[in-house]
């Protein structure tokens, strides 16, 4: 029997999708599910700008996989039915974790394709096994249409041919995107691409780059924002908070600022916590540091520069956990740059941390 609560998809949901939104306990929508996901299933282009937390993933995921099911009779080994484009490879990462889950049971597959040497094993699984749901990063997909990546002979072709498959594309925190310096390679990206598609566009806040960028790759898109979210007065870039965020403060001086965060982490050892910094030499930097003062913290520093066990060390942050009945805490503190700033969900955080006042508005963390 579905949830109550998603009743209003029952003429387009079937028996297997059913059971893995209930095994995976997502018994209602969140607000902008409840909006965003008809609307591609009725074949419109879509803009959503909500919040981190408020369900955007599978705001997506569910009408992708509905609509692969709904317009592909015959699925082939290598027939990319859709794109999702992710700005970071952690983000990536859990997004492809979404829709492993939601198509548990199924004959669709999701693969994923990332840069990095260690990541060279899901373009050879991409390569033998095929995939029907791709969940890349712009630049590697760069890379490999523009036939740019050692090692990888034949992706080109083998990526060409299969997009031409594409029914859906879907841009995932596409501010970051665009703030990252993206939007050469999605223009690229959706040159390979059939135009004759549905697309979505999911981000974080509104700004003219945004409005561009939907009109460069969207038609006549059906767009709305989130309403549960508080909005950050007067900004000229909207950022949406969620209202059940506390934010607090601490004003030390210049001389102490290090100081103050050292006792915090330290009056704080049974947490999970992560802190923001500037920039990844001061991620580094302070990781020394921290090393050296809070002994028994388990620190994990995260950066952009690290290539080969990025990853790794991600993963081993989120499995990271607190588990009172068992009586044993495996507790943590994530040193990162803003690569994990927007979009990923680490379960179980007791604190966030920004170091430095964020450059913009927008960039504050969540």
């Amino acid at each position: 029997n579905m949830a109550t609560g998603w009743k209003f998809l029952n003429a387009y949901l079937d028996d297997k999708v059913c059971k893995n939104l209930l095994k995976n306990t997502y018994t209602n929508p969140t607000y902008v599910q409840s909006k965003a996901i008809l609307p591609l299933l009725n074949n419109k282009d879509v803009v959503a700008i909500a919040t981190t937390g408020s369900g955007k993933t599978l705001a997506f995921v569910i009408p992708t996989i509905l609509l692969i099911k709904q317009n592909v009779k015959k699925l082939k080994k290598h027939m990319t039915c859709a794109l999702i484009i992710s700005p970071t490879q952690e983000l990536a990462l859990q997004t492809h974790c979404v829709f492993k889950k939601m198509t548990a049971g199924s004959d669709l597959k999701p693969c994923l394709v990332i840069g990095g040497h260690k990541n060279k094993r899901h373009l050879d699984d991409y390569k033998e096994h095929g995939g029907h749901i791709m969940v890349s990063t712009p630049g590697v997909l760069e890379s490999l249409l523009s036939n740019n990546s050692e090692g990888d002979s034949g992706m080109q072709d083998l990526l060409v041919s299969s997009f031409q498959y594409i029914e859906i594309l879907i841009l995932d925190e596409a501010d970051k995107l665009l703030e990252m310096g993206f939007d050469r390679q999605i223009s690229l990206i959706t040159s390979y691409i059939p135009r004759q598609r549905r697309t979505g566009l999911y981000s974080a806040t509104d700004s003219p780059d945004i409005q561009k960028l939907a009109s460069f790759c969207l038609r006549n898109p059906v767009f709305f924002k989130c309403s549960d979210v508080a909005v950050c007065a007067k900004a000229p870039t909207q950022c949406l908070l969620p209202k059940n965020l506390k934010n607090y403060y601490m004003m030390v001086s210049f001389d102490n600022k290090f100081a103050s965060l050292s006792k915090f982490i330290q009056d704080h050892k049974n947490s999970k916590i992560i802190a923001f910094f500037a920039t990844t030499f001061m991620v580094d930097y302070f990781g020394v540091l921290l090393s050296r003062l809070c002994e028994g913290q388990r620190l994990f520093m995260l950066h952009g520069k690290l290539k080969k066990k990025r990853l790794e060390i991600y993963q081993s942050f989120l499995r990271s956990k607190k588990d009172f009945i068992a009586c044993v805490i495996f507790r943590g503190v994530l040193l990162t740059s803003d690569l994990l700033s927007r979009g990923v969900d680490i379960p179980s955080v007791d604190w966030i941390i920004q170091f430095e006042v964020p450059r913009k508005s927008t960039s504050s963390t969540l």
